[in-house]
C-alpha cells in the first residue's frame, strides 16, 4: 500500500508536526510512505492509494486545499483528514464536511461531535500515539544536578506552551499551603518577553514558593527525562472551546511520573486512576491531589504501572497498525 501524508508543519517544532513525523516514521515498516507539506507533483508522480492530510485551521489555505481534493478526487485517490481540532464556527467546515472520503479524530467525543453535525462518511477514532522512553536508575539525580535542584528535594512539573488557560498559576498558589515543594515548569515560550512567565514568577516571588522554569525548545527526549525528575507532575488546565486531545499531558505519562490532572473535558481520553488509567483526576482540589500523590506510595505506584501500560496500548507502532486498518478497507 502507498500512503501520503500531507503536513504543511512537517519542518515545525509543534505537536502536528511531532504527531505527523512520527507517524510517518510508524508507517514505513507497513506501507509505501511519502510525507510531504503540500500537493505536489512529487505526491501525484508516487501514485498513492490513499492522501492522509494533517488537519489544523491555521495551516491550510481553503481554496488550495479545495483545489487538491478535486485534483485527487479525479484520479481516484482516496482521501482522509486527520483532525487535531475543530470549531463550530469556521467557514472552512464545509469543505471539511463535504470533500473527504472518510475522518479520523483522536477521542470517541469528538467522533460524536462530527456525526451529531451530520456527516455520515465513516469517523475513526485512532488516539495519539506515544513514545515510550528508557530511563536509567541514576537519570532523575543527574537532571536535578544539572539544574540545580537538590537530590532530596520535593518537586513537582508541568509542562506545556505557555498559555494562560493551562493555568500554571493555580499550582504556586496551591504549593504555597504545601511548603517545602517546589514547582519546576518546562515551556515552550511562543514569545521571547511572554507576560504569563513575568506573571508566574512574580506569583512565587510573592507567595514564597520556590520556583524554577526551563523555557525554551528542547528534545523531547530532553523533556521526558526533565519531567521524569519530578516527584509529580500536574496538569491544572482549564477547558477550552476545542474538540482535540492534549499530547502534553502524554508527553507527562511517558516521562513515567506520577500525573495529577484537572477532571475536565479536554481530558476525558486520559482514564483516572481509579478506572485503571494513568492520571489522577482533581476531585476535592488540587491541594488535596498534590498531597495524596505525594504522599501515598501506593497511589505512585499505579500511576506509573498503568502510565506503562497505556504506554504500550497506544505505541506508534499500535496506532500505524490502526492506521493501515483504515485505510485498507476502501
Amino acid at each position: 500500500m502507498k500512503i501520503a501524508i500531507i503536513c504543511p508543519s512537517k519542518d515545525m517544532t509543534c505537536g502536528i508536526g511531532d504527531y505527523s513525523r512520527s507517524l510517518a516514521n510508524a508507517l514505513k515498516g507497513k506501507a509505501e510512505v511519502l510525507y510531504a507539506n503540500e500537493v505536489n507533483e512529487k505526491v501525484l508522480e508516487f501514485e498513492p492509494d490513499a492522501v492522509n492530510f494533517q488537519w489544523e485551521y491555521s495551516l491550510y489555505d481553503t481554496r488550495r486545499a479545495a483545489a487538491d481534493l478535486n485534483i485527487l478526487r479525479k484520479k481516484g485517490i482516496r482521501t482522509n483528514i486527520t483532525l487535531h481540532g475543530f470549531s463550530d464556527y469556521d467557514s472552512k467546515n464545509q469543505i471539511l464536511e463535504a470533500m473527504f472520503d472518510e475522518y479520523i479524530v483522536l477521542n470517541e467525543g469528538f467522533r460524536q461531535h462530527l456525526i451529531n453535525r451530520g456527516i455520515e462518511k465513516p469517523v475513526h477514532v485512532i488516539p495519539l500515539g506515544m513514545q515510550g522512553y528508557e530511563f536509567g536508575k541514576d537519570d532523575g539525580a543527574l537532571i536535578r544536578d544539572i539544574i540545580g535542584i537538590g537530590e532530596n528535594e520535593i518537586v513537582v512539573g508541568a509542562f506545556g506552551f505557555l498559555e494562560i488557560y493551562k493555568n500554571f498559576h493555580t499550582i504556586i498558589e496551591a504549593l504555597a499551603s504545601i511548603r517545602g515543594v517546589m514547582f519546576l515548569l518546562c515551556s515552550y515560550n511562543k514569545e521571547p518577553d511572554n507576560g504569563y512567565a513575568v506573571e508566574l514568577q512574580q506569583t512565587a516571588n510573592r507567595l514564597g514558593v520556590k520556583f524554577k522554569h526551563l523555557s525554551g525548545y528542547m528534545s523531547m527526549n530532553s523533556v521526558a527525562k526533565v519531567l521524569h525528575a519530578c516527584n509529580a507532575l500536574i496538569y491544572p488546565y482549564v477547558d477550552v472551546f476545542t474538540y482535540s486531545s492534549s499530547a502534553a499531558i502524554r508527553t507527562g505519562i511517558c516521562s513515567l511520573a506520577p500525573v495529577i490532572a484537572n477532571d475536565i473535558t479536554f481530558f476525558d481520553d486520559i482514564p483516572d486512576v481509579s478506572q485503571g488509567g494513568p492520571a489522577y483526576k482533581v476531585k476535592n482540589g488540587l491541594v488535596d491531589a498534590i498531597n495524596k500523590v505525594l504522599g501515598d506510595e501506593s497511589i505512585k505506584r499505579s500511576l506509573v504501572e498503568n502510565a506503562q501500560a497505556f504506554i504500550k496500548l497506544n505505541s506508534w507502532e499500535n496506532i500505524a497498525d490502526q492506521y493501515i486498518r483504515v485505510l485498507n478497507k476502501a
